[in-house]
């Protein structure tokens, strides 16, 4: 009869819907796995990586500057030793939202590239500016946090280097930017 089969396409349809919708939801978590920090939810390595090299060839085009920043928290090794590594995870993420809550133009990206390393682009950001930046991320971060009860204080380092001044491609500012973090690290 027409109206078995009828109900049979139906079926059909609506397994097949199914079927893409858990197509759809697994690439989407199989992106997030690809390219956000799990812990964070912020941009991982590999975002970073490509926002960087997008963010140099649109600046090379257009004649812009495009600032390249690199964070590293002081002692948060000591943290997880004394603390616990579920503390030094809270700290994470409350490092990430306190700089998501700094750095937030459209098309500025917050990072966070490996333990306690986070890389920040600012697009159209003259050194100058980025300067400017990084004060205000590293007084983000001198309020008090309180973590699980434990009062946590944070200090952290940064390193800037800034398109065309310190590079012409993405993989001369990353290795500038990771010297500038470094003297910051050790001139205190």
């Amino acid at each position: 009869p027409p109206t078995s089969s009828t109900h049979e396409i139906a079926e059909l349809a609506t397994a097949f819907r199914t079927m893409q919708e858990g197509i759809a939801t697994r690439e989407t978590r199989i992106m997030d796995l690809a390219y956000r920090d799990t812990l964070t939810g912020l941009p991982n390595r590999t975002l970073y990586g490509d926002r960087l090299s997008r963010h140099v060839m649109s600046a090379g085009k257009d004649d812009t500057s495009v600032a390249v920043l690199l964070m590293d928290l002081d002692h948060f090794k000591d943290v997880n030793d004394t603390l616990g590594h579920p503390i030094g995870d809270l700290l994470l993420k409350e490092v990430a939202t306190r700089l998501q809550a700094v750095v937030n133009r459209p098309g500025d990206t917050v990072a966070r590239l490996g333990g306690d390393e986070f890389g920040i682009l600012l697009p159209r950001t003259s050194l100058a500016d980025a300067q400017i930046a990084a004060a205000a991320m590293l007084g983000t971060l001198e309020a008090p946090m309180t973590l699980a009860g434990h009062l946590v204080d944070v200090r952290a380092n940064v390193g800037i280097a800034a398109f065309p001044e310190h590079g012409r491609d993405a993989e001369t500012l990353l290795r500038h930017v990771d010297v500038a973090v470094h003297e910051a690290k050790r001139s205190n």
